[in-house]
Protein backbone atom coordinates (compact mmCIF):
# COMPACT_ATOMS: atom_id res chain seq x y z
CA UNK A 1 0.00 0.00 0.00
CA UNK A 2 3.13 2.37 0.85
CA UNK A 3 4.66 1.81 -2.50
CA UNK A 4 1.48 2.15 -4.16
CA UNK A 5 0.87 5.71 -2.39
CA UNK A 6 4.42 6.31 -3.33
CA UNK A 7 4.52 5.66 -7.30
CA UNK A 8 1.27 7.72 -7.71
CA UNK A 9 3.03 10.51 -5.61
CA UNK A 10 6.12 10.49 -7.56
CA UNK A 11 4.27 10.42 -11.01
CA UNK A 12 2.06 13.30 -9.85
CA UNK A 13 4.96 15.46 -8.82
CA UNK A 14 6.77 14.08 -12.38
CA UNK A 15 3.58 15.31 -14.04
CA UNK A 16 3.95 18.88 -12.42
CA UNK A 17 7.12 19.42 -13.23
CA UNK A 18 6.48 18.52 -17.08
CA UNK A 19 3.87 20.39 -17.10
CA UNK A 20 5.33 23.66 -15.70
CA UNK A 21 8.60 23.09 -17.96
CA UNK A 22 6.55 23.39 -21.28
CA UNK A 23 3.96 26.19 -19.55
CA UNK A 24 4.28 29.23 -21.08
CA UNK A 25 5.31 32.27 -19.21
CA UNK A 26 3.08 33.53 -16.67
CA UNK A 27 3.08 37.13 -15.24
CA UNK A 28 4.68 36.72 -11.62
CA UNK A 29 3.93 39.16 -8.67
CA UNK A 30 7.31 41.17 -8.74
CA UNK A 31 7.82 43.99 -6.31
CA UNK A 32 11.32 44.93 -8.52
CA UNK A 33 12.09 45.74 -11.85
CA UNK A 34 15.00 46.67 -13.28
CA UNK A 35 14.98 48.55 -16.99
CA UNK A 36 17.75 48.59 -19.40
CA UNK A 37 16.82 50.71 -22.29
CA UNK A 38 18.64 52.34 -25.58
CA UNK A 39 17.85 53.82 -28.80
CA UNK A 40 18.11 57.44 -30.91
CA UNK A 41 17.60 60.67 -29.08
CA UNK A 42 16.02 63.07 -31.20
CA UNK A 43 16.14 67.18 -30.26
CA UNK A 44 13.03 69.32 -30.88
CA UNK A 45 11.62 72.55 -31.14
CA UNK A 46 14.49 75.07 -31.19
CA UNK A 47 17.41 72.75 -30.36
CA UNK A 48 16.98 70.69 -33.56
CA UNK A 49 18.50 73.90 -34.83
CA UNK A 50 21.33 73.32 -33.91
CA UNK A 51 21.91 69.50 -33.28
CA UNK A 52 21.30 66.19 -34.49
CA UNK A 53 19.97 62.74 -33.45
CA UNK A 54 22.41 60.65 -31.30
CA UNK A 55 22.67 57.78 -29.25
CA UNK A 56 20.29 57.36 -26.15
CA UNK A 57 20.65 55.08 -23.33
CA UNK A 58 19.02 54.27 -20.04
CA UNK A 59 18.31 53.03 -17.01
CA UNK A 60 15.20 52.23 -14.44
CA UNK A 61 15.18 50.70 -10.62
CA UNK A 62 10.68 50.58 -9.85
CA UNK A 63 9.47 49.01 -6.65
CA UNK A 64 5.37 48.11 -7.26
CA UNK A 65 3.37 48.88 -4.85
CA UNK A 66 0.66 46.66 -6.69
CA UNK A 67 0.99 44.93 -10.02
CA UNK A 68 -0.04 48.33 -11.84
CA UNK A 69 1.28 51.48 -9.82
CA UNK A 70 5.38 51.80 -8.99
CA UNK A 71 7.86 54.25 -8.16
CA UNK A 72 10.66 54.10 -10.34
CA UNK A 73 14.18 56.14 -10.12
CA UNK A 74 15.72 57.07 -13.31
CA UNK A 75 18.59 57.81 -15.09
CA UNK A 76 19.40 58.58 -18.81
CA UNK A 77 21.58 60.02 -21.44
CA UNK A 78 21.38 61.74 -24.24
CA UNK A 79 24.40 62.32 -27.15
CA UNK A 80 23.08 65.42 -29.91
CA UNK A 81 25.44 65.65 -32.82
CA UNK A 82 25.88 69.54 -33.30
CA UNK A 83 25.20 70.59 -37.32
CA UNK A 84 27.84 71.85 -39.65
CA UNK A 85 28.38 75.31 -39.71
CA UNK A 86 27.49 75.30 -43.28
CA UNK A 87 24.26 73.45 -43.01
CA UNK A 88 23.13 76.31 -40.43
CA UNK A 89 23.99 79.05 -43.56
CA UNK A 90 26.16 80.76 -41.22
CA UNK A 91 28.47 83.54 -41.56
CA UNK A 92 30.83 81.83 -39.12
CA UNK A 93 31.34 78.63 -41.09
CA UNK A 94 34.08 76.61 -40.91
CA UNK A 95 33.46 74.58 -37.67
CA UNK A 96 30.43 72.06 -36.38
CA UNK A 97 28.34 73.00 -33.18
CA UNK A 98 30.11 71.20 -30.47
CA UNK A 99 28.08 68.09 -29.54
CA UNK A 100 25.70 68.33 -26.46
CA UNK A 101 25.40 65.30 -24.33
CA UNK A 102 22.45 65.78 -21.79
CA UNK A 103 22.74 63.39 -18.24
CA UNK A 104 18.87 63.37 -16.70
CA UNK A 105 18.28 61.69 -13.65
CA UNK A 106 14.85 61.87 -11.95
CA UNK A 107 12.26 59.81 -10.16
CA UNK A 108 8.53 59.43 -10.42
CA UNK A 109 5.44 57.22 -11.06
CA UNK A 110 5.05 53.99 -13.43
CA UNK A 111 0.98 53.12 -14.50
CA UNK A 112 0.16 49.70 -16.06
CA UNK A 113 -3.00 50.45 -18.34
CA UNK A 114 -3.50 45.89 -18.05
CA UNK A 115 -3.48 43.69 -15.18
CA UNK A 116 -0.54 41.47 -15.78
CA UNK A 117 -2.71 38.41 -14.83
CA UNK A 118 -4.86 39.20 -17.40
CA UNK A 119 -2.63 39.33 -20.55
CA UNK A 120 1.23 38.95 -21.16
CA UNK A 121 1.18 42.11 -23.27
CA UNK A 122 2.24 45.67 -21.14
CA UNK A 123 1.10 49.16 -22.05
CA UNK A 124 2.83 51.64 -19.40
CA UNK A 125 2.70 55.21 -18.90
CA UNK A 126 5.31 57.16 -16.52
CA UNK A 127 5.98 60.80 -16.06
CA UNK A 128 8.62 62.07 -13.25
CA UNK A 129 10.85 65.16 -12.09
CA UNK A 130 14.35 65.38 -11.94
CA UNK A 131 17.42 67.56 -13.18
CA UNK A 132 19.68 67.28 -16.59
CA UNK A 133 23.11 67.85 -16.71
CA UNK A 134 23.88 69.61 -20.35
CA UNK A 135 27.76 69.36 -21.42
CA UNK A 136 28.84 70.32 -24.53
CA UNK A 137 32.29 69.48 -26.24
CA UNK A 138 35.07 71.86 -26.16
CA UNK A 139 33.84 74.94 -28.07
CA UNK A 140 35.62 75.79 -31.49
CA UNK A 141 38.38 78.20 -31.99
CA UNK A 142 36.76 79.87 -34.42
CA UNK A 143 34.61 80.90 -31.80
CA UNK A 144 34.20 85.42 -31.37
CA UNK A 145 31.39 86.66 -29.32
CA UNK A 146 30.35 86.50 -26.96
CA UNK A 147 33.30 85.24 -25.39
CA UNK A 148 32.71 82.48 -23.17
CA UNK A 149 34.78 82.29 -19.94
CA UNK A 150 34.78 78.48 -20.19
CA UNK A 151 36.23 76.37 -22.53
CA UNK A 152 32.53 74.47 -23.03
CA UNK A 153 29.33 74.96 -22.28
CA UNK A 154 28.20 72.75 -18.91
CA UNK A 155 25.03 73.84 -17.04
CA UNK A 156 22.87 71.93 -14.97
CA UNK A 157 18.56 72.44 -14.65
CA UNK A 158 15.12 71.38 -13.29
CA UNK A 159 13.51 69.03 -15.84
CA UNK A 160 10.69 66.45 -16.17
CA UNK A 161 9.96 63.46 -18.57
CA UNK A 162 7.31 61.00 -18.92
CA UNK A 163 6.73 57.73 -21.31
CA UNK A 164 4.50 55.33 -23.11
CA UNK A 165 5.66 51.85 -24.00
CA UNK A 166 4.31 48.68 -25.56
CA UNK A 167 5.50 45.53 -24.99
CA UNK A 168 5.01 41.83 -24.15
CA UNK A 169 6.40 39.55 -21.52
CA UNK A 170 7.90 36.70 -23.16
CA UNK A 171 9.65 34.87 -20.03
CA UNK A 172 8.40 35.18 -16.13
CA UNK A 173 11.32 37.41 -15.66
CA UNK A 174 11.93 39.21 -18.39
CA UNK A 175 9.67 41.25 -20.61
CA UNK A 176 10.50 43.17 -24.30
CA UNK A 177 9.32 46.98 -25.40
CA UNK A 178 9.55 49.89 -27.31
CA UNK A 179 8.36 53.13 -26.97
CA UNK A 180 9.61 56.76 -26.05
CA UNK A 181 10.21 58.85 -22.81
CA UNK A 182 10.34 62.47 -23.72
CA UNK A 183 12.55 65.10 -21.53
CA UNK A 184 11.57 68.78 -20.81
CA UNK A 185 14.68 70.94 -19.36
CA UNK A 186 14.17 74.26 -17.90
CA UNK A 187 17.13 75.98 -19.57
CA UNK A 188 18.08 79.61 -19.19
CA UNK A 189 18.31 81.86 -21.96
CA UNK A 190 21.25 83.64 -20.75
CA UNK A 191 23.43 80.39 -20.69
CA UNK A 192 22.84 79.77 -24.47
CA UNK A 193 23.81 83.08 -25.93
CA UNK A 194 27.33 81.76 -26.53
CA UNK A 195 25.69 79.48 -29.36
CA UNK A 196 23.90 82.57 -31.12
CA UNK A 197 26.23 83.19 -33.51
CA UNK A 198 26.06 79.83 -35.28
CA UNK A 199 22.43 81.28 -36.23
CA UNK A 200 22.96 83.79 -39.01
CA UNK A 201 20.21 86.84 -38.19
CA UNK A 202 19.09 84.83 -35.30
CA UNK A 203 20.07 84.08 -31.57
CA UNK A 204 19.57 81.11 -29.03
CA UNK A 205 18.04 83.20 -26.23
CA UNK A 206 15.87 79.60 -25.19
CA UNK A 207 14.26 79.06 -22.26
CA UNK A 208 13.45 75.07 -22.83
CA UNK A 209 15.48 72.09 -24.46
CA UNK A 210 13.44 69.28 -25.46
CA UNK A 211 14.86 65.58 -26.67
CA UNK A 212 12.74 62.46 -27.54
CA UNK A 213 14.48 59.22 -27.42
CA UNK A 214 13.16 56.44 -29.67
CA UNK A 215 13.86 53.63 -27.50
CA UNK A 216 13.81 49.27 -27.11
CA UNK A 217 13.43 48.22 -23.52
CA UNK A 218 14.90 44.89 -21.97
CA UNK A 219 12.76 44.90 -18.22
CA UNK A 220 14.04 42.46 -15.35
CA UNK A 221 11.83 41.36 -13.18
CA UNK A 222 12.72 40.35 -9.60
Amino acid sequence: MFKTKWLVGTIALAALALSMSTAPARAQENNITVDARGGMAIPIGDAKQMWKAGPNAGIGVAYWFNPRIAVRVDGEADFLSGKSTGDLGSISGGFNVPDMKLYHFGGGLVWRAMDPAASMWRITFNVGLGGTHMKSNDYPAGLTEPQPSEANFSQTYWSGYGGVRIGYQFHPNISFSVGSQAHYVLTDHNDFMVFGQFIPGGSAQWNDFWTIPVQGQFTFHF
